[in-house]
């Protein structure tokens, strides 16, 4: 059974993320076509290209697996608080009081990750203006023996690309590990808290098992879907800026 609703779930999500990127497509090419002759003349076809195919793919993913597992995380981590308020109120709100402390670090590093996703979709665009602007003006550069030149300045914007793309994984990377010890600290915190309910007989010891679902690789697994969340937004607001 398990397997049967799996292979729906991915064939659904397939196809959706299809038929996204095929409408996402359609659309920006139909908004392009609407824009008057000062537009493209203000802007590469490269950039535009870039727009057009490798920012709806990175928000095909995100619409659909990323979505996802984070509403089935987000589910999960709230039925389990809905059955801890049942059993103990009071470490229901000690629970609750510490989630705006994580919630306030995931902003913190959300905005870093949409600024730098932005760059790096930045970055990697200019590549592409280089590389469309050469192979389109071929003739010129052979012709002029500009080879050497072309290949150095296509360097360069790979050079700056990954540049980019390191300073996004640095912040992913720090990131994960960050989270995970907040959340550890506070499942810890936790435990403290419902070991005191327990001593002072407003909480057996069975209930404490439920913090299992709190536990922080729970945490840990809703980090995984901000990446990709964050370059969407990073990728939305280069679309709304500059197409």
């Amino acid at each position: 059974m398990r397997s049967l609703t799996s292979l729906v779930e991915t064939y659904n999500l397939n196809y959706t993320g299809e038929k996204i990127v095929m409408d996402m497509r359609r659309d920006v090419y139909t908004h392009l076509q609407s824009q008057p002759l000062q537009f493209f003349v203000e802007r590469r076809v490269g950039e535009l290209i870039s727009r057009l195919n490798n920012d709806v793919t990175i928000m095909r993913g995100v619409l659909t697996s990323n979505i996802s597992t984070l509403l089935q995380q987000v589910l999960t981590l709230t039925g389990a608080v809905g059955i801890m308020f049942v059993i103990n109120g009071r470490l229901t709100l000690f629970i609750l009081i510490l989630v705006p402390i994580i919630m306030a670090l995931g902003a913190a590093f959300g905005f870093l990750l949409s600024r730098y996703s932005t760059q790096v979709q930045d970055e990697i665009a200019q590549a592409s203006i280089v590389s469309e602007e050469v192979l389109q003006n071929i003739r010129e550069v052979k012709s002029f023996v500009r080879e050497d030149y072309e290949v150095q300045r296509y360097n360069s914007a790979l050079g700056r690309a990954f540049a980019a793309t390191l300073k996004l994984l640095r912040i992913r990377t720090i990131f994960g590990p960050l989270i995970a010890f907040f959340a550890f600290g506070a499942l810890a915190l936790i435990l403290w808290f419902g070991g005191r309910e327990v001593l002072e007989g407003r909480l057996t010891r069975r209930p404490i098992g439920l913090v299992h679902h709190l536990r922080p690789d729970s945490g840990g697994r809703l980090r995984h879907p901000h990446g990709p969340v964050y370059a969407v937004a990073g990728g939305h607001r280069r679309n709304e800026a500059r197409v």
